[in-house]
């Protein structure tokens, strides 16, 4: 696509369809500002266009591989879109996924919860949570 630039401020936006990353590099500017986002987590959209593309391009190609890798960079919160990953029931949104990604790896890093549906993820066979801030 040609798309360099996409704009949808002052909105009520709460998730950035991981799809984006499809667009490549050609985008430039991803402005999102004044919406009430969700995913990916704040600490990732919040570093730009660029950490926004990448994170949402990981998403994708866990799809395919199998795996969602997204160690050492310092995220706070555990990112919602894995729920787009796993074999799960649909939650109250009707988000559920269908790609039965096995392995989770979300160590060092800076979150500090786990999701009280953690054990809803019914294809998940390693997830590494070491080397964060988890208090509960």
């Amino acid at each position: 696509t040609k798309l360099r630039e996409l704009t949808f401020t002052s909105n009520k936006v709460k998730r950035i369809p991981v799809e984006i990353g499809k667009i490549g590099k050609n985008l430039k500017e991803l402005a999102m500002n004044g919406n009430p986002i969700q995913a990916p987590p704040r600490d990732v959209w919040t570093k730009g266009t660029v950490a926004t593309m990448k994170f949402c391009e990981q998403i994708l190609e866990a799809r395919h591989k199998k795996e969602f890798i997204y160690s050492n960079k310092e995220i706070g919160t555990y990112p919602i879109d894995i729920e787009l990953l796993v074999d799960r029931p649909a939650n109250e949104n009707g988000d559920q996924g269908p790609y039965g990604v096995k392995k989770i790896d979300l160590s060092n890093n800076k979150i500090r919860r786990i999701p009280e549906n953690i054990g809803a993820n019914n294809t998940v066979e390693h997830l590494d949570l070491s080397k964060n801030l988890i208090s509960q």
